[in-house]
């Protein structure tokens, strides 16, 4: 929710809203740390549907929520923003945040620590991340794409390639040059 006419502006009001206390530096440092400088100065009204989604998002880890309730805010968002974000969100959630991601992305799927899967207000599946993908039927029953690694571990495992579901595609690619 972005309520001042400018970036800066509803940078500022986050700021003041949060518990903590900040310094003019503080707020350098979070305009470098998520590069939105060029953007600071900006009407709200200007900017474009992914912009609006990162200040307001910024904004809103400013403050600092016990719970922070998301759906489908990164989609939009280019990559380099987007890692920079997720690594935030590990950080608050390691400080006591939880983080709800609703979402399309299947690459999203791996970044949380646990798994909800819904269907028309059923849940599916409820697991860590680790177990989640023991067994794939439950995506392709109901047409969820699988994270890219996911998926071809799954086929290099069924082909006795390896002997593991990895998560990570540096991993991955790591033990198949062994």
């Amino acid at each position: 929710l972005l309520i001042c006419k400018t970036v800066i502006e509803n940078l500022h009001f986050s700021l003041r809203m949060s518990k903590e206390i900040y310094k003019e530096e503080d707020l350098s440092k979070i305009i470098n740390d998520y590069d939105i400088k060029e953007l600071i100065n900006r009407d709200v009204k200007t900017l474009s549907t992914s912009e609006k989604q990162l200040i307001g998002l910024i904004c809103v880890l400013i403050i600092k929520p016990r719970v922070l309730i998301i759906d489908e805010i990164l989609s939009n968002i280019a990559n380099d923003k987007k890692e920079k974000i997720l690594m935030e969100f590990k950080k608050f959630n390691k400080n006591g945040m939880t983080i709800i991601n609703f979402t399309q992305d299947s690459e999203l799927l791996l970044e949380g620590s646990h798994i909800a899967l819904l269907n028309h207000g059923k849940i599916l599946l409820y697991e860590e991340v680790k177990n989640a993908f023991n067994d794939d039927k439950i995506y392709i029953d109901n047409n969820i794409e699988l994270p890219f690694v996911i998926e071809m571990s799954i086929k290099l495992k069924y082909y006795d390639v390896v002997d593991k579901i990895y998560f990570n595609i540096k991993e991955l690619v790591n033990d198949l040059w062994k």
